[in-house]
């Protein structure tokens, strides 16, 4: 009987001994099958620790490559024309650029040149001016002396008119129309007149005092050449104030009386002084005073008016 039970045990022990054995194999054999799989997966863990080293280098030299070409590409200029600043006897003369149209104009003591975009002078003026005043709207220039009475009006195809000022002129303004209003010197104060793109004086003018109206520190005309907006500094007891004032030379400004005043601003820039006026298109203007900035509406052209 105990031979028997014993016989039993022995024969359980030998299967246990089979199966782990066999479950063991098939580990292995899967282990083995997972292995292959890897190596022939480009992807895998095993592969990646082959193929790292050679992305990071391929995107390393990709990198490089790219820079040196947008170097090269964005480095690359052309230049289309240069200009001297000595003449051919060799003394150097000085020289002022001013934007206009596609090009500059070329301006130096002896007279002005239009100089396109591609290096051609499209006119050459000459004239002798020590301290020239310029001023540019649209495809008109005009070009006068500071302290002298000469005044030359240009457009794109050249010289459009001369004028002359019946005195010392100080400020120049040009509309996109080739209408110039000159800023002119008096004894007792200041003169405004008006010239035709020929250079013809209008006789249109704005007399100021300086004990009563101030001085005009700035002024601008529109595109149009019919609206003019000057800022004034003035003596009030004894403080020094501004006072912006639009005038309309049209036929609807003859209605505002000889003087041509439409509208005036005092109150309107927090005791500031206004230092430059400037219209953007024939309705819309503004007033930069040390503190901030005033825009203005003159879409009614006898009656101007600040905008909140």
């Amino acid at each position: 009987m105990a031979d028997r039970e014993r016989e039993s045990r022995k024969r359980k022990l030998k299967q246990r001994v089979i199966i782990g054995s066999k479950a063991e194999e098939g580990l292995l054999e899967e282990r083995q099958d997972e292995e292959r799989k890897a190596e022939d997966n480009p992807f895998s863990l095993t592969a990646k620790n082959f193929w790292l080293p050679f992305l990071l280098i391929l995107f390393f030299l990709f990198a490089v490559g790219f820079f040196f070409y947008g170097r090269r590409r964005f480095g690359q200029k052309e230049l289309l024309w240069k200009d001297s600043l000595e003449e051919s006897k060799g003394v150097e003369e000085e020289y002022s650029y001013f934007p206009y149209r596609d090009g500059v104009i070329k301006l130096s003591k002896d007279g002005a040149k239009y100089v396109s975009s591609q290096g051609k002078v499209l006119w050459d003026q000459a004239f002798e001016m020590g301290r020239a005043l310029v001023s540019v709207s649209g495809d008109y220039a005009v070009i006068g002396e500071l302290g002298g009475t000469r005044l030359y009006i240009f457009s794109a195809q050249g010289l459009s008119g001369q004028g002359e000022a019946p005195s010392t002129i100080e400020k120049l303004r040009i509309s996109e129309k080739g209408v110039v209003y000159a800023l002119l010197s008096e004894d007792q104060g200041t003169y405004i007149t008006v010239f035709s793109k020929e250079g013809k004086n209008l006789d249109i003018g704005i007399k100021s005092v300086m004990s009563g109206d101030g001085y005009p520190m700035d002024l601008s005309v529109s595109p149009d050449g019919t609206e003019l907006c000057v800022a004034f500094a003035h003596l009030e007891q004894t403080a020094v104030k501004s006072r912006v004032v639009y005038y309309n030379f049209s036929s609807l400004g003859k209605n505002a009386g000889a003087d041509r005043v439409v509208g005036g601003f005092t109150d309107d820039f927090s005791g500031g002084i206004v230092g430059r006026v400037h219209f953007f298109t024939d309705e819309e203007s503004f007033a930069a005073y040390d503190g901030g900035l005033a825009f203005f509406s003159t879409k009614v052209r006898t009656s101007p008016e600040l905008k909140k």
